[in-house]
């Protein structure tokens, strides 16, 4: 469970989000797409919540409402009450407990019209996955025969050898989406797809308006950042920095971070009104910020303004309790340091919620049927940890251990690490299949490594066998190089970078011929 990691977590990923700047950025994206909020990615609605993986940088496709259960487009588990888009099953991925999600996957036909089920396996993915240059098919079923498909959405391009098919924003971009290069080329004679996009002087590549005079050089010749200081920002109610010119999102002013290298954009802050009324204003700095960082026992205002009078405020959030998420009350960790988030707790006579949740002894707190018999104790008193040699996995492929019981998941077996205290989990590992498909087997000590430590030029095997015969293998990833002498695979972007990736400095190599 590791409840107490969450705080500090969503703390993180808070302070993260403002460090990294993200801007809330409208987007044209076509309606058959869904617009990422913070870049300017358009992904297919297809993709949307479809709980296998984001296909935002941001993750936005996939904050998700919880579906109404009872209508015929979701899919309910079998032994809870939880449900999810038909989109999630026969996905590959148990989104249930009891994997109800994933059974006889092989006699049914896809849950949705349109989706592709791969040929070797009973995976379902949405029609948008064919033809997009990764193998989501163990066997690579939804990558053949490319040439001769039609693109899913009528309005994407194909690269002209593999018949990949890539949206129209990705043309021109700067970006060699295509192998062979082809969604890159011609760029001076297209058309940008906005007349609101700034066509680069030499490479002729697009570059949408949120990009221009943003400080950085998006055209390799920075003929994007040329004049700003004569030109209107390309949106409304950005700020133009004094001396150079660059434009800020309006949320970066006054936030307490100098986004302009004079510092034009945190001056005059008492004047300013913030961006939303829930917002708070640092007394002496006239500094705003969100909501969530008031009265969260951090001094963000150089006065401590945020941090005053907490007591006597309502939390900025509804159904937070003593500024804690109300999912953190009663449930057996003390948030607050005086206790009071595990105080008037429920009776320990009531049942569980939900069938098949472990009730803790002496708090009767309530825990995931996976989390017991995890190896970490969830209940104060480790009663989910107790008695386990006689309970059941959560699914069959869990591996038991011999001593204690403890289940633990397949991709934790033959790992080289003893998550069995006994050390059972790593027994006859060189008689033993990798539990995940493309994972390699260590020849002596039959540890598996994942497909992406293959001829990474790490022995990450004791007997060097991950890093053998690199030569004649193909990479992991089809867009990674190989090093000449060893066939060690390298990202792109480690080539004709001035560091050597290579022993042979084959990554160094016909650099002044080539464009970056």
């Amino acid at each position: 469970m590791a409840t107490g990691l969450l705080l500090f977590v969503c703390l993180l990923s808070i302070e993260h989000a403002s460090l990294t700047r993200a801007a809330n950025i409208t987007v044209e994206c076509p309606s058959s797409t869904f617009a990422c909020k913070t870049t300017d990615d358009c992904v297919d609605l297809s993709e949307r919540c479809d709980g296998f993986r984001s296909h935002c940088p941001d993750g936005s496709d996939e904050e998700c409402t919880t579906p109404d259960c009872v209508s015929p487009d979701v899919f309910s588990c079998d032994i809870d009450d939880r449900c999810f888009s038909l989109s999630r099953v026969c996905n590959g991925v148990e989104n249930c407990p009891d994997g109800s999600d994933e059974v006889d996957c092989m006699l049914k036909e896809c849950p949705l019209p349109g989706y592709f089920k791969c040929v070797g396996s009973a995976t379902c993915f949405p029609p948008v996955w064919q033809c997009d240059g990764w193998d989501d098919c163990e066997d690579g079923s939804d990558e053949k025969d490319c040439t001769s498909k039609e693109c899913y959405n009528a309005y994407d391009l194909k690269c002209e050898s593999s018949g990949v098919c890539f949206s129209p924003l990705k043309q021109c971009d700067g970006f060699d989406d295509c192998a062979d290069g082809s969604d890159e080329e011609n760029c001076t004679s297209i058309e940008c797809p906005s007349p609101e996009d700034f066509k680069c002087e030499s490479s002729g590549i697009c570059v949408p308006p949120w990009k221009q005079c943003n400080g950085l050089d998006n055209c390799i010749d920075g003929s994007d950042e040329k004049n700003c200081t004569s030109k209107e920002c390309p949106s409304p109610g950005y700020f133009k920095c004094e001396s150079s010119g660059i434009c800020v999102a309006p949320h970066w002013q006054c936030d307490g971070v100098a986004d302009c290298l004079d510092g034009s954009d945190e001056e005059n802050c008492t004047s300013i009104e913030c961006p939303s009324p829930e917002y708070f204003k640092c007394e002496s700095s006239g500094i705003c910020f969100p909501p969530w960082k008031q009265c969260n026992g951090l001094d963000n205002c150089i006065d401590g303004s945020d941090e005053k009078n907490c007591t006597s405020k309502e939390c900025p959030s509804p159904g937070y309790f003593n500024c804690e998420s109300s999912e953190w009350q009663c449930d057996g960790f003390d948030y607050c340091s005086d206790g009071s988030d595990e105080e008037n707790c429920p009776s320990t006579s009531k049942e569980c919620p939900s069938p098949g949740y472990f009730k803790c002894e002496s708090s009767g707190i309530c825990v995931a049927p996976h989390w017991q018999c995890d190896g970490v104790a969830d209940c104060l008193d480790g009663s989910d940890e107790e008695n386990c040699t006689s309970i059941e996995c959560p699914s069959p492929e869990y591996f038991k251990c011999e001593s204690s019981g403890i289940c633990f998941p397949p991709w934790k077996q033959c790992n080289g690490l003893d998550n069995c205290i006994d050390g059972s989990d790593e027994k006859n590992c060189t008689s033993k299949e990798c539990p995940s498909p493309g994972y390699f087997n260590c020849e002596s000590s039959g540890i598996c490594v994942a497909p992406h430590w293959q001829c990474d030029g790490e022995d990450d095997c004791s007997d060097g066998s991950d890093e053998a015969n690199c030569t004649s293998k193909e990479c992991w990833n089809p867009y990674h190089l190989k090093c000449k002498s060893s066939g060690v695979c390298f990202t792109p972007w480690g080539q004709c970078d001035g560091d050597y990736d290579c022993e042979d400095g084959s990554d160094e190599e016909n650099c002044t011929s080539k464009e970056c």
